[in-house]
């Protein structure tokens, strides 16, 4: 028979009765102590999607790449009060740059960068404590890319030009225009007090250089080697720290890199690479004539900067470096005097009367030779002499 009362040592056999004692109508006021889940756990419902290939960027593979030297005069800015103010104006210069220049590109194009170069002539690295001028011209370079259209590039050079036109005739435009100058304000409003001196800047003028091609495949951007003693090189073993901050380092052709590195040693840095430019320059180097010379001898650091050195012409050369012996320098640079000729007319100094602007000879008694550059020019001696 049963038990009529509970038995002082517990059972050694569970019970097993399938059946709760009792039916709780309440929450329990303590947690389980189970280690095992309520219910199974659930599967998800997709594998993840695990890519073994990495993102193709079609930019590396037959590219033409094209460099476009370029310049702007700025105006009408406050001056910078710090390097951290400079370097914020010329990063923002460079992408409004980079967007202006990207306005027409399609698809298989893109600007690459917009690298400033030189500040009235002075490199920029990012570091320079040389503050802007009211006045500044502002050299920098643009660096474009289209994918070709056939495997080996064939029609790179007609696509380059095509290239280069429409983001030159588009920044042409932008400066004319003012378009260009109310995006440098407008980013500036937007960027804060860091670039304040560009609220009241203006686009004054800008031009552009000659084009410079480059077919890009595994080649490497351009490095300087220093450690090597090979000037600029591009294969692929720019140390670490040039890899890790490669805007600030490399450069995308030999002439950007040799001019940012070695402008003392221009040509040589260029080795095979440099083409004399047909570009006129000073001969300062001897002081027996006024002249100008387009041999490609022009030292480094005109070869490294021509737009702010040297001329299509001989008499542009001579015009802007020997105004006071302009008809001699012209004739001593394989021209003639000629060719510097206006035939206008001026007043002789010293003489109270009217001559063309042309050499002297017996055949045309009207020339008084080459006009001075400060001489006022008329289209007849009835104005001049007026």
């Amino acid at each position: 028979p049963p038990s009529s009362s509970p038995s002082d040592i517990p059972s050694v056999v569970p019970s097993i009765s399938t059946e709760p004692t009792f039916i709780s109508k309440a929450p329990s006021d303590v947690p389980s102590l189970s280690v095992k889940p309520t219910g199974a756990p659930i599967d998800p419902t997709a594998q993840p999607t695990i890519s073994t290939a990495p993102t193709v960027d079609p930019y590396k593979e037959a590219t033409i790449q094209i460099s476009i030297p370029s310049q702007l005069v700025l105006s009408g800015f406050q001056m910078p009060t710090s390097q951290v103010k400079i370097n914020t104006v010329l990063t923002l210069l460079a992408d409004t740059i980079k967007a202006r220049a990207s306005v027409k590109l399609n698809s298989n194009q893109r600007v690459k960068s917009v690298k400033i170069l030189s500040i009235n002539g002075v490199p920029f690295n990012g570091s320079s404590s040389r503050r802007l001028q009211d006045s500044a011209l502002i050299e920098y370079e643009i660096i474009l890319e289209e994918i070709c259209s056939t495997s080996k590039c064939d029609d790179s050079q007609a696509v380059a030009n095509a290239l280069y036109q429409s983001v030159t005739q588009e920044m042409r435009a932008s400066i004319d225009d003012g378009s260009l100058t109310t995006a440098i304000v407008q980013s500036a409003q937007a960027s804060g007090a860091d670039a304040d001196a560009l609220l009241s800047a203006a686009v004054e003028s800008g031009d552009f250089g000659e084009v410079v091609t480059t077919i890009i495949g595994l080649l490497g951007d351009f490095y300087p080697d220093w450690s090597g003693g090979g000037y600029c090189l591009n294969d692929g073993n720019e140390p670490d720290y040039m890899k890790l901050n490669p805007s600030l380092w490399v450069y995308s052709t030999r002439s950007s890199c040799c001019t940012r590195y070695y402008s003392y040693a221009y040509n040589d840095c260029m080795g095979s690479d440099a083409v004399p430019s047909g570009k006129y320059y000073p001969d300062w180097d001897q002081n027996q004539e006024s002249r100008c010379l387009s041999d490609g001898q022009e030292p480094d650091y005109m070869a490294s900067n021509p737009t702010a050195w040297m001329y299509d012409s001989a008499e542009e050369c001579c015009t802007r470096y020997y105004s006071w012996d302009l008809g001699a320098c012209v004739t001593n640079s394989g021209g003639t005097a000629v060719e510097s000729a206006t035939r206008k007319w001026y007043v002789l100094d010293g003489e109270e009367k009217c001559v063309q602007d042309c050499e002297v000879n017996a055949s045309e008694p009207t020339c008084g030779g080459l006009a001075n550059p400060w001489d006022s020019l008329f289209a007849t001696s009835s104005e001049c002499c007026s």
